[in-house]
């Protein structure tokens, strides 16, 4: 037993070196996952946010501005027009409704509905029916509908006030 007490201390130069190398690779990767955790902290944050010295200026936070609601007016009845295409007659139906967040805009829109519905119905029927069958005929549709209709809201609110021209329904034949 007495001779399991005295363990041998002694310890070969090579394997002191070795554990010098362990320790140092050690510390690099500490060193390395520190920096990559650092690294991606500050750079995969939203613009603005690592910014935390209360200096304002440029670098304070973006002030969050709320959009107002959604207001939805549709336009009832139903658009219908005809075209003659081939040598047939062809028929376009379009329900459609108009989105603004200011009730004013909402406002312009019922007050000239007779002008805009008029405007509309000669827009939607000098369109090529062919094109109108793609998506992308229909969607040049839309974006001309929302010229027509902000036109006419500019020029009695003094701004456009409409955002979109959403077709909620659409039947050719």
């Amino acid at each position: 037993m007495a001779e399991d007490e005295s363990l041998d201390l002694d310890v070969d130069e090579s394997g002191g070196s070795n554990k010098k190398m362990v320790i140092i690779f050690a510390v690099l990767i500490f060193v390395a996952v520190v920096g990559t955790g650092a690294g991606m902290y500050f750079f995969l944050q939203p613009k603005g946010a690592a910014s935390t010295d209360g200096a304002g200026g440029a670098d304070a936070a973006p002030v969050v501005v709320q959009k107002k609601e959604a207001i939805y007016h549709q336009m009832k009845p139903a658009f219908i027009v005809n075209f003659k295409a081939d040598g047939k007659q062809h028929f376009l139906q379009v329900s459609l409704s108009v989105m603004a967040r200011e009730r004013d805009a909402i406002d312009a829109v019922r007050t000239h509905t007779p002008l805009l519905r008029n405007n509309l119905v000669l827009l939607f029927s000098t369109q090529n029916f062919t094109n109108l069958q793609t998506p992308e005929g229909k969607d040049v549709l839309r974006q001309l509908a929302l010229e027509e209709v902000q036109g006419l809201v500019e020029q009695e609110i003094g701004r456009p006030g409409i955002e979109q021209v959403l077709f909620t329904n659409f039947v050719m034949q």
